[in-house]
């Protein structure tokens, strides 16, 4: 389940758009799916990461994953500046924006010169325009995805067989407890994918 909606969507993002390469350096949000797969998929493309969260804790378990650093958001409202300096001032090249328009303007602040920022599709496409001045003066592109095509999972799954790459999942759950399952997602404590399974009789 993780490897056909998150994981895809993160390699269609990071292979097939923005064309990954060493040396890279990867800004993800948050803690989910998406920045867990990530983390991984990038590290194995021989890039940096840097993740960002409202919890220490959960910054410090993205680190063991693979992250070479970290921003607390809640602690650092101005997180694209923080970005920034963990970056040594250069800059990231790629951004996986899973969240949309309450994050963009931050997601283009941190971004180095011709980077590509990926709209993944979390929600509708953003109302307001983000401000054009940050788009044009580094010369940033900007595409939107939603999941990925059969060729890209086989191309995913070779790559998690050679890397020897899992999924993280917080925790599951039984089909009949799926209410909980729900509470604990909206909880937002969890690290990685929450799942819900449902065994045939």
């Amino acid at each position: 389940a993780t490897l056909a909606s998150s994981a895809v969507t993160v390699w269609h993002a990071l292979y097939h758009v923005a064309r990954i390469k060493a040396g890279d350096i990867v800004l993800s949000l948050g803690t989910g799916g998406v920045s867990t797969w990530g983390t991984q998929l990038a590290r194995a493309a021989g890039a940096r990461v840097v993740v960002t969260s409202s919890s220490d804790d959960k910054l410090e378990r993205m680190r063991a994953l693979g992250a070479d650093a970290g921003v607390n958001y809640r602690m650092t409202p101005e997180w694209g500046k923080a970005v920034l300096d963990a970056t040594g001032g250069r800059g990231v090249d790629i951004v996986l924006e899973n969240v949309g328009r309450a994050t963009l303007d931050q997601s283009m602040n941190a971004c180095a010169e011709n980077a590509t920022i990926v709209l993944i599709g979390t929600g509708p496409l953003p109302k307001e325009l983000p401000r054009m001045p940050g788009v044009y003066q580094k010369n940033l592109t900007l595409k939107a995805i939603s999941n990925g095509s059969r060729r890209m999972l086989e191309e995913l799954l070779q790559a998690i067989a050679v890397n020897k790459l899992e999924g993280v999942i917080e925790q599951e759950f039984a089909f009949a407890d799926a209410v909980e399952a729900y509470r604990f997602m909206r909880d937002g404590s969890r690290l990685g994918k929450v799942l819900i399974r449902h065994r045939a009789a």
